[in-house]
Order: C-alpha cells, then structure tokens, then sequence
C-alpha cells in the first residue's frame, strides 16, 4: 500500500484567492503525489482558507490545529507526510512558537514536504544531520519578520483611517455590516433587502423568539446569512447586539487575541437600519429571557414563568397536567411539590389566569397592553432603562480604566455619562407619571380587551410584571386540606402591595400600600366593603 500524504494550504487574504493560491497550492501537491507515489488522502478539509498564520489562528481555530489533533488521537499514522507550499505556509508565528509546532509533526513520525523546493524533514533525518534545520529557521524568521512588518503598516494605515473616520466621519471603505453597501459616489447606502431581514429579526426578538428558534425560523424558510451559510445564536448575535444598526461606529483595536474598543463610539456614522427604540427594546426583550429564561419553543408559556412562586417553600410554580387530556387539566404546582419535599397542593390553571388578570389590573403600567397611549409611555420607558443600563457599563468600563489613566478625556467621558443618566431618570419619572395618570379605571373594559390567548400576548403580560419586579407567592391548599381556596400574595421588588383570593364571582382583597387601596376603590367600590369584611374576619380569629 502506498504511502499516506495530506495536503495543507493556507493563504491570509481574498487577494490571494483571487490569485488563485488555492488551486495553485491544490495542484502542486496532486502532482507530487502521483510523482512520488503517495495517496493523497482527502478525508480531512486541510484548508485554511483566509486564515493568519501570523495570529496563529490556523493552529487555535483552523484546519491545521483540527490536524495536529488527529495526529494526537492516533488518527494520523507515523510514516505519513504533509506536503506544504513553504514552511510558512504552517505558520508565521515567532520562531521558537513555529518551531514547536513543526517538532510536534515531525515528532509524531509525520515527514513535512515542502513543495516549492521538494525538500523533506523528518525526525528521523534530523537527529542524524541537523543542519537541514537552519534554512527552517531562516525560512520562520523571515516569514513572521515580513508578517510583522505588513501588521505595524496595515496597523498604522487603519489608525489613520479610524481618526479620519472619527474626525471627517469619512468612509472606510467596504469594511462595513453586512446591512449596508459602500461606492466611493454614494458612500454608505442600506440594502434594501437586508435591512429588512434585520428589521424583521428584530421584531421577532421583541415578540419573545429567542435567538435558537429565529435561527430555526429562518433556516426553515431557507433564508442564509451574507456569507451563504445558515444562521445560528453566533450570526443572530452579531446583529441583535451589534450598535451599527443605530448608525454608530466603534474602532476597535486589535488587543492580545480580542478586539477591544479605542475610544467612544461615533454617533450617525452609518444610515441606521432600524431606530433606537426598537434597539432597546429588544435589549430589554433579550435580558428578560437571558434573567427568566423564557423563550418561544412552543405555541404558548405559562403566564406565571418567572413570576409565580410556592408561598410554603418559595419554589417556582410550573405547569403541570393531572389526568390524561381532553378529560385532564392543567394545574400549576410547585416545583419542591413534585419532589415530594412541599405539601403544597394544585392550583388549577384556569382559575390562576383569571387571578393573573386581576393581578395586571391593578397596576398602573398594564394599560400599555390594551390602549396604544400606554403603550407608547411603557415603550418609552422601557427604552430610557436599557440607556440606562448601557451607560452604566460604559461608566464601568471606564472607571476601570482610570485606575490605570488618569486622562482628563476618560474623565470628561464618565462626567458626561453621569450627566446623561441623570436626565435620563428625570425622564423617566415623568414618563412614570404620565402613565399612573392612565389608570385602568373600567376593569370590563380592559378586561374585553386584554390579549391573554396568543403567545405574543402572553408574552407582553408576562414581561410586564418582570418589568415592574412583581413576584407572586401562590398558598395552593395543602394535602390536609384538599377544596381550600389558593390565595395571592403580590409583592413589588419584595414589598407586600396586596394578597387577595377568588370565590367564584366574588374577589376578596387586601391592600398594603395606600396607592393599592386608593386603585381599588376607583375600579370597584364595593370592594371596600370586601376589605372591611376581611378585616373583620380577620381580626375576630385573632381574638
């Protein structure tokens, strides 16, 4: 049996594709192959295709670190070869580096051809004459010598585009989103049809898809990514939380293996895709889901996920079927219950949305749900948190920085950021206000028109009550009391507003805060007179 040899080929940039390096490299190693009488074995992709050898990306992320450990499995057999261009074609990275990586192939039994000068090296050859090794090395350090030397000028280049760009907000060039087109007669222009897949992948964020079932969604229809590929939560990711598609542009600078941001960012650098607002509001949509871990996977999600907890043992409430449907029900029941370590009971499902409705009633922000005024003031609001949210990590961000630069910029940034938050809560509160004047006064009425049966309006009456930091604590009956009315205590960022029960037609409530009693009564008067029963009762057991 002949031989086994691998062919590896490597080039950094689409020029070289367009010079045809690959099927230069392709064809050199098919005819040394047939010369020599090897087998070229096509089983691995030996292809790093527009891939640094100078990053030593090939090694960490690429096909030639994909070899090295198949080598180390045992999948590559000794007396095999790897035919390569040049030696840096395997790597660019400084001598001693390139060098271990060279040893580690040769080490494992593998002869490495190059094929420009058909030379071989081998383990074997070298421990008898190590001589052959000093054109290697040469060859290694001329290679990440010119590698260098082309990163400080392309460095050098793209820093004087980035200040050009941030002080002239000129251009740079095709390097753009895949949003957007670029000539040198019209600058920076949408494409139309991509922008509408942004905008809709957006939209899908915000209606509660989270970023697996978007791919899913898109896949499905067969809708690829620029690059002909189909889509998954990395590709989503770089649009969902890309700044670009408000218009702004942030230089980055290549720091160790990352990409880390030089200065702040430029504001209506590009033509946005889609404005601020819905931006942030898919931020808010994406934290929810990353906090509560709620998502679309199915046609519906119980209205309590995140929300509703056991009152014995605070465990979170979750659906469950009790008898087989149609003739079964769906009930909630504690998670500790299902283990056996609560005597919590079931609380049946029907009867706990109806209780979900009176929940949403009684808070001011719920108008957003049914009447487009309100939902313009929550939108709002929502909007101004996730600016919040985001200045405060810029602020972050850059007081850390001044533990090491006491620049007066980095300081004159975080002052201005201070400032910004300070306006932005000022706002708020009178957003805030302005949608408590919107009172839910006719509960019929917001009733008839709350959305509770499709997932999109579940998903925004759940979200809600994330929003305001409402927590529900559910006292389903105990084992030992089997028939005992569940009852509901409400609490606001863990302050007890009120607790109520449902006796057929009948709600029997008790407020804790004035604001709670006062929203009460302005809905139903007779309530009142519920309170003051309750109380009674209440005090009469006590007694």
């Amino acid at each position: 049996m002949n031989p086994i040899c691998y062919s590896y080929v490597r080039y950094s940039t689409p020029e070289q594709r367009k010079g045809h390096s690959l099927a230069r490299q392709t064809e050199s190693a098919e005819a040394y192959a047939e010369a020599k009488g090897l087998t070229l074995d096509n089983r691995l992709n030996m292809r790093d295709q527009g891939v640094s050898g100078y990053s030593g990306k090939n090694v960490t992320d690429g096909a030639l670190g994909a070899f090295l450990k198949e080598i180390e499995a045992g999948r590559v057999e000794p007396g095999s070869f790897l035919l390569v261009e040049d030696i840096d074609r395997l790597s660019r990275l400084p001598v001693m580096d390139a060098l271990d990586i060279f040893k580690k192939i040769i080490g494992a039994g593998i002869t490495i051809v190059t094929l420009g000068d058909g030379a071989q090296y081998s383990l074997e050859r070298l421990q008898l004459d190590w001589t052959p090794l000093m054109p290697v090395l040469f060859a290694m350090a001329r290679g990440h010598g010119e590698s260098k030397r082309k990163s400080e000028l392309l460095g050098k280049a793209w820093r004087a585009k980035k200040a050009d760009a941030r002080d002239n907000r000129t251009p740079l060039g095709n390097t753009a989103p895949m949003w957007l087109t670029y000539t040198k007669e019209d600058g920076y222009q949408l494409h139309p049809e991509r922008t509408a897949l942004v905008r809709r992948i957006f939209q899908l964020s915000i209606d509660g898809y989270g970023m697996g079932k978007i791919a899913k969604i898109l896949n499905e229809e067969g809708t690829l990514t620029v690059n002909g590929k189909e889509w998954g939560n990395s590709s989503l990711d770089k649009i969902l939380n890309n700044r670009s598609v408000i218009g702004e542009y942030q230089p980055r600078t290549l720091v160790g293996k990352k990409r880390e941001p030089v200065g702040p960012a430029i504001s209506n650098f590009y033509e946005p895709a889609i404005d601020e607002a819905t931006f942030y509001r898919a931020q808010t949509a994406m934290t929810s889901r990353r906090i509560f871990r709620t998502t679309k996977k199915a046609g519906n999600f119980s209205l309590w996920q995140g929300i509703g907890k056991c009152k014995f043992c605070d465990s979170p409430m979750h659906l469950t079927l009790k008898g087989a449907l149609p003739k079964g029900n769906a009930y909630l029941r504690c998670y500790a219950a299902k283990k056996g370590a609560c005597q919590g009971g079931y609380v049946r499902l029907d009867a706990s949305e109806l209780a979900f409705r009176e929940i949403l009633v009684k808070m001011s922000s719920s108008v957003s749900l049914v009447q487009d005024a309100g939902a313009k003031l929550s939108q709002q609001i929502a909007e101004i948190d996730a600016r919040i949210a985001d200045h405060a990590g810029h602020i972050r961000k850059l007081a850390e920085l001044l533990e090491t630069d006491s620049s007066p910029t980095i300081t004159g940034a975080v002052l201005r950021r201070e400032s910004q938050v300070t306006d932005l809560k000022k706002e708020r509160e009178e957003l805030s206000l302005a949608l408590a004047s919107e009172a839910i006064v006719d509960k019929d009425s917001f009733f008839k028109a709350l959305d509770l049966v499709s997932y999109e309006g579940r998903n925004r009456a759940n979200a809600l009550l994330k929003e305001l930091k409402i927590t529900v604590k559910i006292q389903p009956s105990r084992r030992t009391e089997p028939g005992k009315l569940p009852h509901y205590y409400v609490y606001e960022d863990d302050r007890l507003i009120f607790d109520f029960y449902i006796n057929g037609k009948y709600i029997t409530v008790v407020p804790h805060t004035d604001e709670q009693l006062q929203r009460m009564v302005q809905q139903d008067t007779s309530i009142l007179h519920g309170i003051l029963t309750f109380n009674e009762n209440r005090k009469r057991k006590q007694t």
